[in-house]
């Protein structure tokens, strides 16, 4: 008896770190310009050794290692440096408020969502290959953790 119940005591632990670590931020509902700006890191879900960087201020954005999915043109461009931004408060099918960022090498448009908790954005560069960031706001003082969704 008392095996079967610590059998199910860890299946039922396992579960609930599998949902937890599979948890991603909710996309807001609505939001302004001025909720984009700031400093956001975070860690790449298929290379979690690599970690990018966006300053937003205005219509301005300075990105440290900025993966961009030229496909199908090929591969993956890494960016530093700055570009423009343009807000949308309402972005593709889930109608969710969003940035544009542009840069001038590669000029593909990249939009950033951001979570109904306005502390975390969220950048799809892939989707068939599950290839996501999740920002992470970093206050003044406040050291990046740079959180993101594991992927199998």
């Amino acid at each position: 008896m008392i095996k079967q119940v610590s059998g199910y005591v860890a299946f039922v632990s396992l579960l609930l770190f599998a949902v937890s670590c599979s948890r991603q931020p909710e996309l807001a509902g609505s939001a302004i310009a001025k909720d984009f700006d700031g400093h956001w890191s975070g860690r790449w879900s298929w290379a979690t050794n690599n970690t990018t960087s966006v300053d937003i201020s205005g219509t301005n954005i300075q990105v440290s290692r900025f993966p961009i999915d030229t496909a199908p043109a090929g591969g993956i461009v890494i960016v530093s440096g700055g570009g423009q931004v343009r807000f949308q408060s309402h972005y593709g099918s889930q109608d969710s408020p969003c940035i544009l960022l542009f840069f001038e090498n590669p000029r593909d448009v990249v939009p950033l969502c951001i979570a109904k908790d306005k502390k975390h954005l969220i950048y799809d560069v892939n989707i068939i290959h599950d290839q996501q960031i999740i920002l992470e706001r970093i206050e003044l003082g406040q050291s990046p953790r740079t959180n993101s969704r594991k992927t199998d």
